[in-house]
């Protein structure tokens, strides 16, 4: 999928890769000062594939709207992808906090009523991190709009 989307800078974290411009992973070394150190569990789990799912795929601002805009060209054109997006039973096991949210395929699917006051009714989010870094994209089908954050805090 990289390759057909052109993310020639998105990767699986390999901590042997060398990566031009490769975004590093921080934690508080000082909760006073705030100051900063590299975080070395980051380094240690890196070296174990089993980290992907949290966090272990790496890319730039403009490869991850790239996946976006793919994502959004899906849901408007692509009967096949809509599973993606179709949210799973899980009945009791839904936690309050997810209330309002609908779980689908690695997704977070919300459908707001029309009486309330939100610019769009529909949006669709899934996040993703580890120790000094995360990732959340919201895709607003509707409004053909996608939303993307990274932070230093996770």
């Amino acid at each position: 999928m990289f390759t057909q989307l052109h993310m020639n800078s998105t990767f699986a974290e390999r901590r042997e890769m060398i990566v031009k411009h490769r975004p590093q992973y921080y934690q508080l070394s000082n909760q006073t000062s705030g100051t900063l150190q590299k975080s070395d569990i980051i380094d240690e789990l890196i070296s174990y594939e089993g980290s992907w799912p949290a966090g272990g795929i790496i890319s730039t601002a403009d490869n991850m709207l790239r996946f976006a805009n793919a994502m959004l060209s899906a849901y408007h054109g692509n009967d096949q992808v809509q599973e993606l997006w179709t949210p799973e039973t899980i009945g009791k096991i839904k936690p309050d906090w997810m209330s309002d949210n609908e779980y689908a395929k690695g997704w977070q699917v919300i459908h707001y009523p029309d009486d309330l006051p939100y610019p769009y009714k529909t949006l669709i989010w899934h996040d993703g991190g580890l120790t000094g870094v995360s990732t959340h994209l919201t895709l607003f089908p509707k409004e053909n709009m996608v939303g993307l954050t990274s932070s230093a805090v996770s």
